[in-house]
């Protein structure tokens, strides 16, 4: 049975690639500052962990840093501006303000939020921009449906990855394909529970769990899968 402890890692891969998809990337490369070797400073005082044993962003290697620090939105994001410099681009997704600047051959990007009006928590993420090897989806996807995003975390024995697709399906024919596909992998449907203008399914199967999440918006369908599996099993 899957645990409701995978919904916040699902939410934070979402937001990673709101914040590293294509557009983004590459208005962030064309305002380059030419600010070498990736790496970036937390504000003073932030608590902070690493996400993941192993990251991948559209099989590029990534690099994310969660924290968490005493201070208000403001400043934070100000500690953000000047450590990126000015030619840096910002937008805002979900609740989140979003940060991204090239560092040489990486791509440094920023979430920010303000839990109260004195804390603030985000995230660090560093990819590297080279020669990515391209990676075989773990299902096929309907036709006429464009993938926009693609997370993989590895961390402590559990694998995870999360890919994001749109097309012009209707929900249901969308959900019987994930059925048909992930039947076939070896999954086995558990429940499924209705969601604010779509529906999620939730899978289990030996060492494995998947939860896909199927909505409407905008005149398309945005279907989220989650695969997660435990060490020792294949893919």
């Amino acid at each position: 049975m899957i645990a409701c402890r995978k919904l916040p890692r699902l939410a934070l891969s979402l937001a990673l690639m709101a914040l590293l998809d294509l557009p983004v990337a590459q208005r962030a490369i064309a305002a380059n500052a030419e600010r070498q070797g990736g790496q970036i400073a937390l504000p003073a005082g932030a608590a902070s962990f690493e996400l993941a044993d192993e990251v991948r962003i559209g099989a590029r290697p990534t690099r994310i840093r969660l924290f968490r620090v005493a201070q208000p939105l403001g400043t934070v994001q100000a500690h953000f501006r000047e450590a990126l410099g000015t030619a840096r681009i910002e937008t805002e997704h979900e609740g989140w303000r979003l940060l991204a600047s090239q560092d040489g051959a990486h791509l440094i990007g920023v979430r920010l939020r303000a839990t109260d009006r004195h804390h603030t928590e985000g995230s660090v993420a560093v990819t590297e921009f080279g020669g990515a090897p391209s990676r075989p989806l773990e299902i096929v996807l309907p036709a006429a449906s464009r993938l926009s995003g693609d997370v993989e975390t590895t961390d402590r024995g559990r694998s995870a990855r999360t890919l994001v697709w749109h097309n012009r399906h209707s929900i249901a024919l969308n959900v019987g394909h994930l059925l048909r596909q992930l039947k076939r992998r070896g999954y086995r449907p558990e429940r499924e529970i209705a969601i604010a203008g779509g529906r999620s399914v939730w899978f289990g199967g030996d060492g494995r769990d998947a939860l896909a999440l199927v909505t409407g918006r905008a005149g398309e369908t945005v279907v989220v899968l989650q695969l997660v599996r435990y060490r020792g099993e294949a893919g």
